[in-house]
């Protein structure tokens, strides 16, 4: 949900590779998250075949209820960028993260 802020609405397909989840990984907790009211999925407005994934304003509530304010050291850094920009690093960490798994596989 914390991506899901940063980056609002997003497809699906785009989510699971950002997340390095298997798509049907993330429609599962992605069912789970629209049962509670969290998430709304649209279909694209230019392409009915993919899906578009969105907080509702009850979930971004969870995530603030969740994300305490500052969040000691780290929130202090991050507060410099704005919600794109800690989308993008995030974005970032989650590749490099990626990168590193796959490299530890070959080893």
């Amino acid at each position: 949900m914390l991506t899901l802020s940063g980056l609002g609405p997003v497809s699906q397909r785009r989510l699971a590779a950002i997340l390095g989840i298997r798509s049907a990984s993330l429609s599962e907790l992605l069912g789970k998250m629209e049962a509670r009211g969290w998430i709304a999925r649209t279909p694209h407005p230019k392409d009915g075949r993919t899906n578009m994934v969105a907080l509702t304003e009850e979930g971004k509530a969870e995530v603030m209820r969740r994300r305490p304010a500052g969040s000691g050291a780290s929130g202090e850094l991050l507060a410099a960028l704005d919600d794109n920009q800690r989308a993008q690093f995030g974005e970032i960490l989650t590749a490099i993260k990626r990168h590193y798994q796959e490299l530890d596989q070959q080893r």
